[in-house]
């Protein structure tokens, strides 16, 4: 399997909402002894669980499963697109990156291959844009499969707000779409983690702009702090902490004396560091952890949801999941488990 591509559902998740979507209900994948289907808000079962695998839905599809085969479900739970493929990413800007034959691919919601596999490497759609790898240098494409902006990358990653991270000699600048430099390569990395290593894997919904941009800035590191720069590259938040995520909803959590705590799009520290880690902020509400276990607090740095959690995920249309006894569940916005951890489904569900 390219190594590149199955790396890609980490990385789809920090993607950021660039392509509109038609809201539709919203339905939460849950593993019942092995095997996923998906639940509504209220916690009722309303595909069940028959796939070996199945995703947050994008564009109103689902990457599901059967054995070693991907393909897309709708909201009914029938399959749209037959299981066929190697691997495949979420929908993005109309298109899916896919895996045939090692090869990275874009198919579209018909499941017909739009782009035909012949890169090495690939990212998915952002912007109209999808980075991709040919003979060891990345450029982008667009949806016709034109290439946009020629291979002279080490390394690129999608746009975010109209610009993309991308690497040349061991240094990191920004693109604007037309390839030109907003940020010339000087930077050391830009992408600040969270330390929490269960982050992907528990927040399928996710698309805000960890890589690159979100709400005009971006957290860069210099000399081994973070700060934050705008999009002309000037610096805007002098760097000061040991670590730093991209804002959200106006905060953005960081490192300062050994604690997480949040500061505003001045760099004021608005809610003291006293974590021992953080989450963004969505929906008003942020994962917090403290002494191993993790709760909830809103943006006045008040404890909603008081710490009892192994894992935390952010809120997604009201609902947000939870590790309890290495056991994926989820809450409301009042800390009230609407699917039980371990819970076996009612019948009568769609199938």
């Amino acid at each position: 399997m390219n190594r590149h591509l199955a790396a890609l559902p980490a990385v789809f998740l920090l993607l950021a909402a660039s392509c509109a979507e038609k809201p539709l209900p919203a339905l939460y994948p849950v593993q019942v002894d092995g095997k996923f289907g998906y639940i509504d808000n209220r916690g009722s079962v309303v595909i069940q669980p028959v796939f070996d695998f199945a995703g947050s839905f994008s564009e109103g599809l689902a990457v599901a499963a059967l054995g070693d085969n991907c393909g897309f479900i709708d909201h009914e739970g029938n399959w749209v697109i037959q299981p066929g493929f190697e691997r495949a990413m979420p929908f993005s800007c109309g298109l899916s990156l896919v895996e045939l034959g090692g090869r990275a691919a874009f198919i579209d919601r018909q499941g017909n291959p739009v782009i035909k596999p012949g890169f090495e490497a690939a990212f998915p759609f952002s912007e109209d844009l999808a980075p991709v790898a040919v003979d060891g240098k990345w450029g982008y494409i667009d949806k016709e499969g034109a290439m946009v902006i020629e291979p002279r990358f080490d390394r690129a990653w999608p746009f975010v707000e109209g610009a993309a991270i991308v690497a040349a000699d061991n240094r990191y600048g920004y693109i604007d779409t037309r390839g030109s430099y907003l940020v010339e390569p000087h930077l050391d990395f830009q992408v600040i983690f969270n330390s929490l290593a269960a982050f992907a894997m528990i927040n399928p919904g996710f698309r805000a702009g960890i890589f690159g941009f979100a709400e005009g800035l971006a957290p860069v590191l210099v000399e081994g702090k973070t700060g934050y720069i705008d999009r002309t590259g000037a610096q805007v938040i002098a760097p000061r902490f040991s670590a730093a995520m991209p804002f959200s909803e106006g905060f953005a959590a960081v490192v300062f004396r050994g604690k997480w705590g949040f500061i505003d799009t001045t760099g004021a520290l608005v809610i003291k560091p006293r974590f021992d880690n953080a989450l963004f902020f969505s929906e008003k509400l942020a994962g917090v952890a403290i002494e191993g276990k993790w709760g909830y607090i809103d943006i006045s740095g008040k404890m909603i949801i008081e710490p009892r959690f192994e894992a935390a995920g952010h809120f997604d249309r009201g609902l947000a999941l939870v590790v309890i006894d290495n056991k994926s569940g989820y809450i409301d916005r009042g800390g009230k488990l609407v699917w039980e951890p371990g819970r076996q489904p009612a019948k009568g569900a769609k199938q």
